[in-house]
């Protein structure tokens, strides 16, 4: 994969943090002292400078924003000639004002590389009859021999959706680029705009706050309709990279089966197993659902999010608390009256692992969920590429399914849902739609049979 600038991962040279300490034999032989300095300079000064600066003087912003994509165009167009010149052609999927600069650069400098530009959504605004004449369809390019190309995706927001199409149908990841940061999403994924008392941290749009809603018949008016919520981490996030998670699978599955259904998607970016066990509790139990799915896993492995045995406790809750109880009087309920309070308390210290915290939680939602009559699955996800102490995080909860500990039928161990395979990955634990469709159809078969239980109990009421 190639970062922004065109930079192989493996030439990248870490400069701060645990990986660069370890790494300082081969750093202190390429890096000068010169090269140092401008690294530190440009990313701890001018990154924290020129974003204020810019709006402040949208001029000066605008000539800055230029100035750099036209360096970039430069560099990257260097880094072909240099690396592919056997691949003397490049496709643009989506049009921007860098798209525009680079056609421009293109048309002056090395016009052969230009093969054209291909809008993945199917709709787009009117382009001038300049661009016009570069547009092509995905029909003409798959009839291209796909080695031949590099693919510029310029549009942060259909990343993944591209990346993954391209793979599929034969591309290398390394001939895939990416360009156009927008600054309200990261990775193509909505951001996460509220702090919640209890949770941490939210969204609050849509039908119902902090879940998306995947329906095809109204509640209110059908009372056979069968609700499912489903939770977990970013794997689970129905915003997520702006590609269909598998819930929405799920869903599309069910109403093609002509079933009534509606999905509460609740998973949210690195939420952990705990935010999971708060989230039903506290949002989940008031939507009164048939079925709970929680899938997670990798937001749990040990020196994550979590605060050191104390599983409860984000990191980042210690960054918000501190600085607030330092400067804010806080108004004592029970004593009526202003308290500076100066202490955290982060309760009992967990004396268990990581692991066995994760199974915790599952089997407190499943006892939840057992208590108000709703059925419940917990799904160990599938990873690649872990660390070690990953890799013994998730065979010890592997280990403890394949063992059957306790009832074992509502804990699924995942982690060999692809079948080995790594191409449905884009990271780490992420997948491309190819992999959330294979989860929804894993899924699928214990809806079916909790829709059927429920119709059965249902029957024999009657």
């Amino acid at each position: 994969m190639f970062h922004e600038h065109g930079i192989s991962d493996k030439n990248v040279i870490p400069l701060f943090g645990k990986k660069a300490i370890l790494d300082l034999p081969r750093r202190l032989k390429m890096l000068s002292l010169w090269r140092w300095i401008y690294e530190y300079f440009r990313y701890f000064t001018l990154k924290r400078i020129s974003e204020p600066i810019c709006i402040k003087f949208p001029k000066l912003g605008s000539f800055l924003k230029n100035y750099s994509a036209i360096h970039n165009i430069k560099k990257d167009l260097s880094f072909i000639n240099k690396y592919h010149q056997d691949k003397r052609k490049i496709v643009f999927f989506g049009l921007n004002e860098v798209t525009k600069l680079y056609i421009d650069h293109i048309e002056l400098t090395c016009p052969e590389l230009l093969y054209g530009i291909i809008f993945y959504s199917e709709e787009h605004e009117k382009l001038e009859t300049k661009y016009e004449h570069y547009t092509k369809t995905l029909d003409e390019l798959f009839y291209e021999n796909l080695d031949d190309f590099l693919f510029y995706v310029m549009n942060d927001w259909e990343y993944r959706k591209i990346e993954g199409m391209l793979i599929e149908n034969g591309v290398k990841k390394s001939n895939i680029f990416r360009k156009g940061r927008r600054k309200e999403y990261l990775d193509g994924t909505l951001k996460i705009e509220a702090y919640d008392p209890i949770l941490g941290y939210s969204r609050i749009g849509g039908e119902v706050p902090s879940f998306a809603v995947f329906s095809n018949a109204d509640d209110q008016q059908n009372t056979d309709i069968f609700k499912i919520i489903t939770l977990g981490g970013s794997t689970t996030d129905p915003y997520f990279s702006n590609i269909k998670s598998w819930s929405e699978y799920l869903f599309e599955m069910l109403k093609n089966l002509n079933i009534p259904v509606k999905i509460y998607a609740g998973g949210v970016a690195a939420y952990t197993v705990s935010q999971e066990a708060l989230k039903l509790i506290k949002d989940g139990l008031n939507l009164k659902p048939d079925l709970v799915f929680s899938y997670s896993g990798m937001n749990d492995v040990p020196n994550l999010y979590n605060v050191d045995n104390y599983f409860f406790i984000k990191r980042y809750m210690l960054k918000i608390f501190t600085p607030l109880i330092q400067k804010k009087m806080i108004k004592n309920e029970m004593q009526c009256k202003l308290l500076r309070i100066t202490e955290l308390a982060l309760g009992v210290k967990g004396l268990e692992t990581d692991a066995d915290f994760w199974i915790k939680c599952e089997k407190i939602m499943h006892a939840v969920c057992n208590e108000f009559g709703i059925e419940f699955h917990a799904f160990l996800q599938p990873t690649i590429r872990q660390e070690a102490e990953r890799i013994v995080f998730f065979d010890a909860i592997s280990t403890y399914i394949a063992r059957g500990g306790g009832d074992k039928s509502w804990l699924h161990d995942f982690r060999n849902i692809f079948g080995g395979s790594e191409e449905v990955f884009y990271d780490g634990c992420h997948v491309y739609e190819k992999g959330n469709k294979i989860i929804a159809q894993k899924m699928l078969p214990y809806v079916l049979d909790a829709i059927k239980a429920k119709n059965e109990k249902k029957g024999e009421n009657n």
